[in-house]
């Protein structure tokens, strides 16, 4: 990638693009909460591309979890906010990156002027260097997001990932995720040792395995590396 490039937060929700006046999720099929899917299956939307979020703090604890949940649920009229981060339409596909968002902002703001105010932009910076880049990048993650996401000003839209050979976007998420087979299942323990007082004045108690009494509860999951 080359500077300058558009820095913006990584909104931890669920992928929504509205096309042909309707909503759909990364997969290219609806939604699967009936409401949130009419909702948004408004031709007024049409080339909206953004993250689903439940509510509209884009940093909540457990945002992710909860907006999965209310999404795959398909009773329910959660509340959610769309967080718009392209806009690609037939008049807008041959444009570069920048100029998509200054007509998604454009866009955003008659929105709101007809009451759709559930429909957000997400805000970016322009990074000139990889010092301010890297400033750009901290000062997004200390607000609580999940990471950023890098992209170059100029391209054009195109369907697909992006890599390194044509790398239109990169995202930064500051730990990695991985999955295991899980192997065992502990159960939380509740501990009847007698209380003291350490040389820190602290609480402590003992671990005395014949005054543990299980709580019938998990207590944490063991497990092997599957992919790292």
């Amino acid at each position: 990638l080359k500077f300058p490039l558009a820095v913006l937060p990584k909104i931890d929700g669920s992928w929504a693009a509205i096309q042909n006046g309707k909503l759909f999720a990364r997969s290219l099929k609806p939604h699967e909460n009936a409401y949130t899917t009419e909702l948004y299956s408004n031709e007024e939307f049409e080339g909206l591309r953004g993250e689903l979020i439940i509510g509209e703090n884009p940093v909540a604890l457990g945002l992710c979890r909860n907006t999965s949940s209310a999404l795959r649920t398909i009773n329910g009229e959660p509340f959610t906010t769309l967080w718009c981060f392209d806009y690609v339409t037939t008049d807008t596909l041959g444009l570069r990156y920048i100029d998509r968002m200054e007509k998604l902002g454009d866009k955003i703001k008659k929105l709101h002027d007809r009451g759709y105010d559930y429909v957000r932009m997400i805000d970016f910076r322009i990074a000139v260097s990889l010092e301010n880049y890297k400033s750009i990048r901290d000062e997004y993650l200390s607000l609580g997001y999940e990471g950023v996401v890098v992209r170059d000003l100029y391209a054009k839209h195109k369907e697909g990932r992006s890599s390194s050979v044509s790398p239109e976007l990169w995202r930064f998420k500051p730990y990695s995720s991985a999955e295991i087979k899980v192997t065992r299942l502990v159960e939380e323990m509740k501990n009847n040792n007698e209380a003291k007082t350490n040389a820190l004045g602290l609480t402590e108690r003992s671990t005395h395995q014949e005054n543990l009494e299980g709580k019938g509860t998990l207590g944490a999951i063991v497990g092997e590396l599957v992919t790292p």
